[in-house]
């Protein structure tokens, strides 16, 4: 999961409504602006081309509107229909989405702070000192112990659930609106060591210096933890034999149609959408950790053994470097020929969306 975007705006929720008939749709979309937007204006632009009308309901002010926002999508992420559109009823809105809302940013009024702490102090060096283990910081280190544990057992149900997705698919090109078989395609890589020996005088005259560069200060924060293998040694096998079996999927079965799914596919998917909904707000709350942490630590390089986060400034020397992209430009012809031959993969892909009668 990336860093939290600490940028604040209004979080909306819009609902369409027939224009004839004053009759509200079943569908409500989940919505941001940010900075000096403003979400009436957005309406406006979700109206044109509507041939319903779209009317705003609420709007609520958040010190980091994009993880709200994400939050919310994966939490509902079982009836989400389309894009940013949820089927949800006026009770549902009023009962469980706007109340859930209202936690989040409360929560979020304190999280910011830890957030933009974990910021500041990324910006200095570590410098090389141990910080000594507080009873608090044991306290946190194990909420974060449980999340983390938590989650890997999580994202290995998912794991799993995927695989019986794809086995479910058979020979097909994957499921109606729920898996997709995506093929890439990975141009070839130019073979410069290969040139080099081949065509030594016009490579050498490619060979440009690279000055010294001063990079900012760069450190990732870690926290001691165990794999999946330690946690739970079968499940961790099953993972592993799931992957296997995925990988073995061709890269001509991209191009088969699709299959029309059936009833337990699409419960199979209702259940994968719940879990990794389960698992996005598991891995938020560790970013609100690690933050926490990060705020803690200051410039010290570790908390005990328990919290490292070691800052440094990355000085990259002078050096020669072989500028590819003007020979490339000069040379295109002998630029192919050096080249390798291009990759061929295939990924599966679970919709995040459930466009589809349920």
């Amino acid at each position: 999961m990336s860093k939290a975007s600490m940028t604040p705006g209004e979080l909306y929720i819009n609902r369409d409504r027939d224009f004839k008939t004053g009759e509200w749709g079943p569908y409500v979309k989940i919505g941001i602006v940010r900075e000096d937007r403003d979400s009436e204006d957005r309406a406006s632009e979700h109206q044109t081309g509507n041939p319903r009308e779209v009317v705003l309901l609420h709007t609520f002010l958040s010190p980091m509107v994009d993880r709200l926002e994400t939050l919310l999508h994966n939490i509902f992420s079982t009836r989400r229909v389309s894009g940013e559109w949820f089927e949800m009823d006026q009770d549902f809105v009023e009962n469980i989405l706007i109340p859930k809302i209202n936690e989040l940013v409360k929560e979020q009024d304190t999280e910011v702070i830890y957030f933009i702490a974990r910021s500041e102090n990324s910006k200095l060096e570590s410098n090389g000192k141990s910080k000594d283990v507080t009873v608090e910081d044991m306290k946190l280190y194990d909420i974060y112990s449980d999340l983390y544990k938590n989650n890997q057992l999580l994202e290995a149900e998912i794991a799993i659930i995927k695989a019986k997705l794809v086995e479910s698919m058979g020979s097909s090109g994957g499921i109606s609106g729920i898996l997709g078989l995506q093929q890439k395609t990975r141009d070839g890589s130019f073979d410069q060591k290969q040139f080099a020996e081949n065509e030594p005088k016009l490579f050498s005259k490619y060979v440009e210096i690279k000055p010294e560069q001063i990079g900012n200060v760069k450190g990732s924060l870690r926290i001691k933890s165990s794999p999946l293998s330690e946690i739970n040694e079968n499940l961790d096998k099953k993972v592993k034999e799931s992957k296997k079996a995925m990988k073995e999927i061709k890269f001509e079965q991209g191009m088969n149609e699709l299959s029309q799914r059936s009833e337990n596919q699409k419960e199979l998917h209702r259940i994968y959408l719940e879990k990794m909904g389960r698992s996005f707000v598991i891995k938020h709350n560790i970013e609100c950790v690690k933050a926490d942490f990060g705020k803690r630590i200051g410039d010290y390089e570790s908390i005990g053994d328990l919290v490292t986060w070691k800052r440094e400034r990355k000085i990259t020397p002078q050096k020669e470097f072989f500028n590819s992209a003007e020979f490339k430009k000069n040379h295109p012809d002998l630029f192919e020929k050096y080249k390798s031959e291009p990759k061929f993969s295939i990924s599966t892909v679970v919709s995040k969306m459930r466009s589809y009668p349920f």
